[in-house]
């Protein structure tokens, strides 16, 4: 079923399906990249064929599908590069038009146990692959051999900038602050006193460790809200990485939410993964078992609710052109390179043995997305954000 499904849709590439039964299936027009699959058993051939997006992944987690020859990131760019013929098959063509109509609504309770699934977990596991102020968001490569200390640095620094942090003594909000980077560079920057907002356990108790071994907990300070609860009073506001956690029902309260706390001659600074193709929900793998409850804004989506306000955008920066190709080199590559048995897994899916015995627990479990969730995410800067 699956491969009859394929066979609507993959036109360049060159794809072998095998089936249950062991009878081999070619698809595609023998270019490269060449790649066969194996299917275990039926019930995984009718799982990829009803909801491929979501059982893709979840079939190559659980064994059920394999990789026999090439690399999952090849099926995966095989797949990508023939996005444009969803339309030649009337069942994706569907659950395309069904997703898109999906609006991720995120109330409180919910979002406290999506923030929790994803972060509140070890930090051996984003020792891994993270620069060593863990900023887990897109970096800002402006030279072709920066670093990604020194993306994640330059990123930092345009943040600050567009900021305009003019005086000492500004005010400043961080929503969704992460393990307390951006706030510590902030309030560094401007001698500014900075109040972060997080739901992760995890990330507050680090954040407050930072402010407090950096001598700066009297003018950095860290709480364990959600930002539809705060109050206070800011001259600046900066979101990073956080927006894509919102959902789409939630925008214009969140905007409100801006509009409420900032000061009349205040500025505010929203960073985020976006699409400027047509609205639309995440990839189904990713929001289940990645981000839950996430979701990337269309520009479209940001523009309604941020105008119904009485707030003005002035500027509207785009640095994801020159982002994809040094985001593949430095950061999937992060603090793996060295690990006995990472490169080979990340990309063929070779078992990776020497990792988990760096990690325990619930850490280790949660390699078994690292490698889809890698894919995924390279497959996204090859081909765009487009590719859901």
């Amino acid at each position: 079923m699956f491969a009859a499904l394929l066979k609507t849709v993959i036109r360049t590439g060159s794809l072998t399906i095998i089936d249950s039964t062991g009878r081999p299936c070619l698809i595609g027009d023998g270019s490269p990249p060449s790649v066969v699959v194996r299917i275990a058993s039926r019930r995984a051939d009718w799982g990829l064929a009803v909801n491929p997006s979501l059982c893709i992944g979840e079939a190559y987690m659980d064994g059920t599908l394999t990789i026999d020859s090439g690399s999952l990131y090849d099926f995966v760019d095989i797949l990508a590069r023939n996005m444009n013929n969803l339309g030649n098959n009337a069942w994706l063509a569907l659950l395309s038009r069904i997703r898109r109509s999906i609006k991720q609504h995120n109330p409180l309770s919910r979002a406290r146990r999506n923030v929790a699934s994803h972060y509140d977990l070890s930090g051996d596991l984003y020792d891994l692959f993270l620069d060593h102020d863990h900023n887990y968001s897109c970096a800002y490569f402006c030279a072709p051999d920066d670093s990604l200390e020194q993306a994640q640095e330059n990123k930092k620094n345009h943040i600050a900038a567009k900021l305009i942090l003019d005086r000492p003594g500004l005010k400043i909000l961080d929503i969704g602050s992460g393990w307390g980077g951006l706030a510590l560079h902030l309030a560094r920057t401007a001698v500014a006193e900075v109040t972060g907002l997080t739901l992760s356990v995890e990330q507050h108790k680090i954040s407050e460790q930072r402010a407090a071994e950096a001598g700066m907990s009297d003018r950095v300070k860290f709480f364990l809200r959600d930002y539809r609860a705060e109050t206070g009073q800011y001259d600046r506001v900066v979101s990073v990485g956080m927006f894509e956690h919102v959902g789409k029902r939630n925008y214009g309260d969140f905007f409100a939410m801006i509009s409420k706390v900032l000061k009349p001659d205040g500025i505010a600074l929203i960073h985020t993964i976006g699409d400027v193709g047509v609205p639309g929900a995440i990839n189904p793998f990713i929001r289940k078992h990645i981000f839950p409850g996430a979701d990337t804004p269309a520009l479209s989506e940001l523009f309604s609710p941020s105008y119904s306000l009485s707030s003005v955008m002035v500027s509207l920066f785009d640095f994801g052109r020159a982002y994809p190709l040094r985001f593949i080199i430095a950061f999937l590559g992060r603090d793996l390179v060295g690990v006995e048995g990472w490169g080979d897994w990340a990309g063929s899916g070779a078992s990776a043995p020497a990792i988990k015995d760096r990690l325990a627990g619930d850490s280790a479990r949660d390699l078994r997305t690292i490698q889809p969730r890698g894919v995924l995410r390279r497959a996204r800067c090859a081909h765009g954000w487009r590719f859901r």
